[in-house]
């Protein structure tokens, strides 16, 4: 069989068929407050219609916020948008666990995690960018120095 990672994506393989075995998580801890943008996906990287698929998951703090079920025969990606509030040190953890037997069941992971600016940021960068065009504004109307004849 042929593996394929696309450019970008980092490839995780949960345990060994052992239902007690760990799942492949990846944890992302929020650095401060606020609302974060997640999106990207799930994919089945395995070219073969083997294996019994793979389950896979977004949790914060914990509680399942999206899943899906890859089949053995997926051939889509799931994709994943939601957009969550999350405290400082909050977790959000992606995890592909295998469901059943562990083979061909490699699976990629593309996330992008952005946080979103409150209207207040936004607010402050409007008046500090409207402050900074009325200094540049009035700096180019102070007359030139006299100059002295002699």
């Amino acid at each position: 069989s042929t593996l394929v990672v696309p450019p970008g994506v980092l490839l995780m393989h949960p345990g060994n068929g052992d239902p007690a075995a760990p799942d492949s998580s990846v944890v992302f801890t929020a650095p401060t407050a606020g609302e974060y943008s997640v999106s990207g996906f799930f994919e089945r990287l395995d070219t073969t219609n083997n294996g019994n698929g793979v389950d896979v998951g977004i949790y914060k703090n914990g509680s399942l916020i999206v899943s899906d079920y890859l089949t053995q025969n997926a051939s889509s990606p799931f994709n994943f948008d939601p957009t969550v509030v999350l405290g400082a040190h909050d977790t959000l953890t992606f995890d592909v666990g295998n469901h059943g037997e562990y083979t061909y069941d490699s699976t990629g992971l593309s996330a992008t995690i952005s946080a979103i600016p409150e209207p207040a940021t936004w607010g402050m960068m409007l008046l500090g960018a409207l402050g900074l065009g009325a200094v540049l504004r009035a700096s180019r109307r102070k007359p030139l120095g006299a100059v002295a004849t002699a």
